[in-house]
């Protein structure tokens, strides 16, 4: 049974190399693709089991809440604005490359 099976996997190997080139190649890129979307077809699956896992996870995940009654209230645009003028009033008329 075994002799067989050899001796039928032989003569499909010889009949494949006896084809021309282009068939080769053709049959070739048809097994990569056959492949290529059996590997993406589980990996797709698996990364939607694994992404609701996390999700499932991170809904577990009690975040400490955090007193910010006591804080300053900070103006990013008052600051930021500050900080340019600032940097304006500092800059010698002299320099080649003045903010403007």
């Amino acid at each position: 049974m075994i002799k067989n099976l050899k001796l039928k996997i032989e003569n499909f190997l010889n009949e494949l190399r006896a084809l021309p080139e282009k068939k080769k190649i053709v049959i070739l890129w048809s097994i990569v693709i056959i492949l290529g979307l059996i590997m993406g077809f589980f990996w797709v699956k698996t990364t939607i089991v694994r992404v609701k896992k996390m999700g499932q996870e991170f809904s577990n995940i009690k975040i400490p809440e955090i007193d910010t009654s006591g804080a300053p209230s900070v103006n990013i645009k008052n600051a930021v604005n500050g900080i340019i003028s600032e940097i304006r009033q500092n800059t010698s008329p002299t320099n080649s490359n003045p903010i403007k």
